[in-house]
Parts: structure tokens; sequence; C-alpha cells
């Protein structure tokens, strides 16, 4: 008796993987997954809107992502439900909350980076008088996710969190140095090349030719290309001495950080970033 399953009703035994359902269930099936994967790429979106643009009311949300103020009010409220957003009561505008960044910020100490990147942060910011940073690649972005700020009175800070374009930066530039072809291929498909200041990269010709010579001296340049005045060298984490992780960068005022010095801090940061590359390997096996 216990092999044998009693069937009622109009459908047919189930007796397989998904065999026996009728085409009609299965079609319902597939359009509730095929809603729930919108609503979710939907949702994703809002939040990378936010995390771009700031705070937005319900229309200018709906507007910029082409969709109904009825859809762009219930993804809104949704986040708002599950912590992700806020809404400001005085101008009725949302805004990112501090969850996300805690999410983001779990992610390199759990991969370990945190933890092996601190000290070896400190000993470049003694020994270069600037402020240290470790940032992560997001699609065309870097994200800032730490740092160890300059003694200076004069600084360089860019807050942890912090996302800018990867191929206006040194930190991004380490990275799309040694990511393999295709993929930094797309990745400069995909930018914009938006100037900043006129030192700003304008074409992807360029660029490639850029990364090209940071891969052969293993640290990229930042000479005020993203920022007007101010000078970073970066250096890719990598992972089996192929694979690039993260990226650090010293950043300072380029009336601090010549051109010149530049090119010696970044032997600097090339060898503390093969020391962060040596403590994540040895704290693997």
């Amino acid at each position: 008796m216990g092999k044998f399953l009693r069937h009622q009703g109009n459908f047919p035994l189930d007796t397989g993987l998904g065999s026996g359902i009728p085409a009609c269930v299965m079609t319902e099936l597939h359009s509730d997954n095929r809603n729930t994967l919108m609503t979710l790429r939907r949702g994703l979106q809002v939040i990378e809107l936010l995390s771009e643009a700031g705070p937005l009311g319900v229309s200018e949300l709906g507007r910029r992502l082409r969709l109904s103020k009825t859809v762009a009010h219930r993804l809104l409220a949704t986040l708002e439900a599950q912590g992700y957003a806020a809404q400001d009561p005085a101008t009725s505008k949302y805004r990112l909350t501090f969850r996300i960044f805690m999410i983001g910020a779990s992610i390199p100490q759990k991969l370990g980076l945190h933890d092996c990147a601190q000290p070896i942060l400190e000993r470049l910011v003694a020994e270069t008088g600037e402020t240290a940073n470790v940032g992560v690649l997001d699609d065309i972005y870097m994200i800032y996710v730490q740092k160890v700020e300059s003694p200076e009175p004069l600084r360089i800070g860019v807050p942890v969190g912090k996302r800018v374009p990867a191929f206006c930066t040194a930190l991004g530039k380490a990275i799309l140095a040694f990511l393999p072809g295709e993929r930094a291929g797309a990745i400069i498909a995909r930018t914009a090349f938006t100037p900043r200041t006129p030192n700003t990269i304008q074409s992807p010709g360029i660029l490639e030719r850029e990364l090209l010579r940071a891969r052969a001296k293993g640290f990229a340049i930042d000479n005020e290309e993203f920022a007007r005045g101010v000078r970073c060298v970066a250096a890719p984490v990598l992972l089996q001495g192929k694979d690039p992780l993260a990226a650090i960068s010293v950043s300072g005022p380029a009336s601090r950080l010549s051109r010149a010095e530049a090119e010696e801090v970044g032997l600097l940061v090339k060898d503390a970033a093969a020391a962060i590359s040596k403590e994540l390997e040895q704290s693997r096996r």
C-alpha cells in the first residue's frame, strides 16, 4: 500500500519531475517565475539608481527607469519595509539606508581582505605620508571598501562605500590591466568616457594603451584624471598571481605627489599589493 498513491480529481498522477502537470498549469508556473525575476531585476535597478543619483521621488525614479508610478511606488515601499530604503517626510524622496552599506562592507571581511590589508595599508601611509585605499570592481565602477587616512592636515579622502568610474581612477585601471582581455574589453565597451577633468582619458584606444603600460609596470597612475589636483597610484591584489580580487592605492595632492614621485610610490604600492596577495593565499591554506 505504501508504494501506491491514491489519486483524485481531474489531474493526471505526477510520477516524475514535472510530468503529469497540465500545460496550462506549467505555463502559469513559468509566468510566475518570469514575473518574480522581473520584479527582482527592477528592485536591483532601483537600488543602483538610488546609489548613483541620491534621494529621488517616486515620479522621478519611475521616469528614469521607465516604470509606471504605481510600480515604482510598490518597489520603493517594499525596499522600505525591508529596511533598505527610507523616505524623507519633508521631501517625500527615498534614499538608501546603511543596511546596503553594511552588506557590501561585510564582503571584504568575509574574504579575509580587510584583515590582511589593514597593517599593510598602515605601513604604506607611514612610508608615503598619504592616504591608502582598497577598492573592488563592480561592473564598470570601483567601490572603495577600506582606507587608512594620511596624517597630513591637507589629505585626499574618498569615503568608504563611494562608487567611482573605473576608467579614470588608478584603482580601476590597475584591475582592468590584469583582467582577462575579453572581460576588460566588455567593460571598456560599456564605458561612456565622460570627462571629469582636462586629463580624463576619453577614448578606448588611449585607455587600452594605458592599461598595457600599467600591466608592464605592475601599477597604474591616475594623473589628475578623476579629480583636478589629485594624483593616485594603484596596484592589483592578485589571487594565484593572476586574478585581480581588489586593488590598493595611495592618493595625495598633486602638489605633494609629483609625477616622478608617483612612479617611486608605485613600486611601494606594487610590493604592498603583493604582500596582501601572499597573506590571503596563506590564510586560505
